[in-house]
């Protein structure tokens, strides 16, 4: 996953997303579906990056499909937390805060967390989106807490942007 996360500072857009298409397809040759879903996952993520969202969509319903199926519950929860991406940036604020809701759901159920951070950031987006400005801060001041835990600098800045104009 990292890696996929530093293709597109060595390619171009095209030839970063030929390569990941390309580990898609021998994947899906291979029948090996969980290598697949990775693969689906990044393809979706790398596109949301470059605001290629409805690409992104679909194969990021390809990889939740893929990983539900197969119980891979911590990758199910990287891809409902780049959904929530797509759907902020498509204004569906709804469709956000339930794919992060089902994200934090299966995080508790299984023990664990995956880029809470991000989550809680995208979560107090959506509902600054709804003009819902009390659940955005709280939701923010959650994330605010954890990105101190992670030291993600991208992420508080857009977490006191967001902050400012919730207040």
């Amino acid at each position: 996953r990292a890696g996929s996360q530093l293709l597109r500072f060595r390619f171009f857009r095209k030839e970063c997303r030929e390569f990941l298409e390309s580990g898609l397809k021998i994947s899906q040759r291979l029948g090996t579906e969980d290598i697949e879903t990775f693969h689906l996952l990044n393809l979706g993520t790398f596109l949301n990056s470059i605001f290629k969202y409805e690409d992104a969509k679909g194969y990021l319903d390809q990889a939740a499909q893929l990983a539900e199926k197969h119980s891979m519950f911590q990758v199910e929860c990287q891809v409902l937390n780049e959904l929530a991406t797509y759907y902020l940036a498509r204004k569906k604020p709804d469709e956000a805060i339930q794919s992060l809701l089902k994200k934090q759901n299966l995080e508790r159920i299984n023990s664990f967390e995956i880029e809470t951070e991000t989550s809680w950031a995208r979560l107090g987006l959506a509902y600054e989106q709804k003009n819902q400005f009390e659940n955005a801060i709280n939701s923010l001041k959650e994330g605010l807490q954890k990105v101190k835990e992670t030291g993600n600098g991208v992420c508080i800045r857009i977490i006191f942007k967001h902050l400012g104009s919730c207040y």
